[in-house]
């Protein structure tokens, strides 16, 4: 089975910047398909880790290759095909 999530990296936010909560931003792959990038991690003010999603502009997600780019666009093509059909009836 695929992991949900893998290459997961973190960039910890400057120790004069955490006193706001965050703990810094997450970049990670998707289903071994989608690049998803600037998830902010956050520390609540009763100490407990929350995400922030998008965390900024900066927030992306794209396909990590070519082959994920088609699966991605023939799964999403299908979807809208399979939605476009079942309004028209």
């Amino acid at each position: 089975m695929t992991p949900l999530v893998s290459q997961v990296r973190f960039r910890r936010t400057p120790k004069t910047k955490r006193q706001s909560g965050l703990e810094g931003r997450i970049t990670f792959v998707l289903a071994n398909h989608v690049l998803v990038t600037g998830v902010a991690l956050r520390r609540s003010p009763r100490g407990e880790y929350v995400f922030t999603w998008p965390a900024t502009k900066r927030y992306s997600a794209v396909p990590v290759d070519e082959d994920a780019r088609h699966a991605l666009e023939c799964a999403l093509l299908t979807a809208l095909f399979v939605e476009i059909r079942q309004g028209a009836a």
